[in-house]
């Protein structure tokens, strides 16, 4: 967080975002270490939450966070637009699983979506109707065409935090 603190004090806009992301994909990846406190736990999940919204701002795209109020649980997500359109013609809704939360969920289904030019709403349902509210305030949207729904595989588990990647950008596992 630091370092896009001072990248953002300098005006490197990019460079903020990008160390905002990564701080962060860091706190997810610590809470998949075993035996962590309760509190400790709600700490990383509240920093890697704050790191991403920090982050929203500087992304390259329009990015739209939103909470819906369903049977009074809230459901949160973001909906992520490409970059100069108007009307994306696809917009994917993407329920992240259990083990996933819509900011973790940015580099593995929001990223690669926007690179095609296709809008996507990653959100955290918690029930069917909660899918239904999401699918009816992405419909009164600008820019949203025509919706498809997506069915992710589940994940079973939380990203190795053996895996990091190396100078080359390859992935490698340390440990």
């Amino acid at each position: 967080m630091r370092r896009g603190d001072a990248a953002l004090e300098s005006d490197h806009l990019a460079a903020a975002c990008h160390s905002y992301l990564v701080a962060s994909q860091y706190y997810w990846l610590a809470l998949s270490e075993t035996g962590l406190r309760m509190a400790e736990r709600r700490r990383l999940e509240d920093a890697h939450v704050g790191a991403f919204r920090t982050a929203v701002p500087s992304l390259p795209h329009a990015t739209t966070p939103f909470v819906l109020d369903v049977d009074d649980v809230e459901v949160a997500g973001y909906l992520f637009m490409p970059i100069g359109r108007v009307n994306a013609s696809v917009t994917v809704l993407w329920p992240v699983g259990s083990c996933a939360t819509p900011e973790s969920s940015y580099w593995q289904v929001a990223a690669p979506l926007l690179e095609t030019d296709t809008a996507c709403a990653v959100f955290a349902p918690n029930s069917e109707q909660s899918v239904r509210a999401v699918v009816a305030w992405a419909r009164q949207q600008p820019g949203v065409d025509h919706l498809l729904e997506a069915t992710p595989v589940p994940a079973t588990r939380r990203p190795d935090p053996t895996f990091e990647r190396g100078r080359d950008g390859d992935r490698a596992r340390h440990g």
